[in-house]
């Protein structure tokens, strides 16, 4: 679980807290993977939570410029001898009819499993903000069949392998609409 908090509203952002799920991809070196719903901008307090007991601060790397997606770094040795392992990525294209399980977190901190059907990999056009604001664009997304909220996660195949990253994509176009959860493809 990753919380961010912000001092203050800058660069467009809509709020000053926020929650959401990280992937670790490097273990060894603490990287995390999130999407920008969570970490909008580089300016705030990072938390990570592991195991939904063991909270240690992160950093922000990088924001990715054009897709949704924060890297993010922790001091491994805060976990003690705690076992983090690094994500396993799949690197296959996804495509219509593919099943696949999304895997993530609940608001409640509770992990959901729920098995599924690529609906559609295709680029989607999200509509442009009232205010200058961080924008998903040129990037194909996964939609699936029957549309999973939590907080995020992944798309994985029968053998636990990430085949996309379930992200969050706040709607800052319209705020009668919470956004959009999609997958960002681990092949893309």
């Amino acid at each position: 679980m990753v919380r961010f908090d912000i001092p203050y509203k800058t660069d467009g952002v809509y709020g000053t807290r926020f929650q959401g799920v990280g992937l670790v991809v490097d273990a060894e070196r603490g990287l995390v993977i999130c999407d920008r719903d969570t970490v909008p901008v580089t300016l705030g307090d990072v938390q990570l939570t592991f195991g939904g007991s063991v909270d240690i601060p992160g950093r922000v790397v990088a924001l990715h410029p054009t897709q949704n997606m924060a890297l993010l770094q922790y001091d491994p040795s805060l976990l003690g001898s705690s076992l983090v392992s690094s994500l396993t990525i799949r690197d296959a294209p996804l495509k219509k009819g593919d099943k696949v399980s999304v895997v993530g977190v609940r608001q409640n901190g509770q992990i959901s499993v729920r098995d599924t059907t690529v609906a559609t990999v295709e680029p989607y056009t999200f509509p442009k903000g009232k205010v200058p604001f961080f924008r998903q664009t040129n990037q194909e997304v996964v939609q699936v069949l029957d549309g999973v909220r939590i907080l995020g996660g992944v798309l994985a195949d029968k053998k636990g392998r990430a085949l996309a990253m379930w992200s969050s994509f706040p709607n800052i176009a319209d705020k009668k609409s919470p956004g959009w959860f999609l997958g960002i493809p681990s092949a893309a």
